[in-house]
């Protein structure tokens, strides 16, 4: 995929993310995350403070609808102890629940969704924690 946006201005971008968020990222999500910003498939929606990311793999639903994009936002409280309750102490079920819920899609997309982007996704929880 042709590169829109430039590595260094993908690398600051992280950077106001980081600063606006107060996290810092790891060098392996950071890869991640920049090869996004560089491809144009992620951007922060500053006025409802979610990320927008374009899938790289597009999920194609049994009703012939695709989902080709995730809003991810901070979960709630409720929303992560909801997660931990039905994840039934499995780590990656936890997730994958707490992932539905702050891009409010069904489990059943989520579980559909490549790993490529799904570490993409989940390398987005970083900036709420």
């Amino acid at each position: 995929m042709k590169e829109v946006i430039a590595p260094e201005v993908a690398e600051a971008e992280i950077d106001k993310w980081c600063e606006r968020f107060g996290v810092t990222v790891s060098s392996a999500d950071s890869v991640r995350i920049v090869s996004a910003i560089i491809h144009g498939r992620l951007s922060l929606d500053e006025d409802k403070e979610e990320f927008v990311y374009r899938l790289r793999r597009p999920v194609a639903l049994d009703n012939g609808k695709t989902i080709d994009e995730l809003r991810v936002h901070e979960p709630t409280a409720g929303q992560t102890r909801d997660a931990n309750k039905n994840g039934k102490g499995n780590e990656i079920d936890t997730s994958l629940r707490l992932l539905a819920s702050i891009t409010e899609q069904p489990l059943g997309v989520i579980e559909r969704i490549g790993l490529y982007d799904l570490t993409l996704a989940g390398a987005l929880f970083n900036f709420f924690v």
